[in-house]
């Protein structure tokens, strides 16, 4: 007679053992530059969207994340796109956001 107790563990192993599994697939599909190109991409998107001022206000943040907010150029786009929506900034108003998104490289 079989203790029920090892039948919980013997199933416990399966589905580890399972998840191990299904989590080896993309990387042996060759899957993996794409998996990865989208998880590094959360590493810039994230920070971008909350440090630019889109979810939260850019001045109600602390000073280092207004430090880290002005080197993205997320946060540059957002006062270009307000000024002209909502404000109707010429070219002369948005001018000084203009500058560090030029400053960025072209893309391949």
């Amino acid at each position: 007679m079989r203790c029920p107790r090892s039948d919980v563990g013997l199933s416990r192993a399966r589905k580890v053992l399972s998840g191990f599994i299904i989590g080896m697939l993309p990387w042996i599909r060759n899957n993996w530059p794409w998996q990865l190109a989208v998880e590094n991409a959360f590493f810039v998107f994230l920070p971008s969207i909350l440090l630019s001022g889109y979810l939260f206000a850019f001045r109600g943040m602390p000073v280092w994340a207004q430090a880290i907010g002005e080197i993205m150029p997320l946060t540059h786009f957002m006062r270009i796109a307000r000024g002209i929506l909502l404000k109707g900034n010429g070219l002369w108003d948005i001018a000084p956001e203009i500058w560090p998104i030029a400053l960025l490289p072209p893309l391949p």
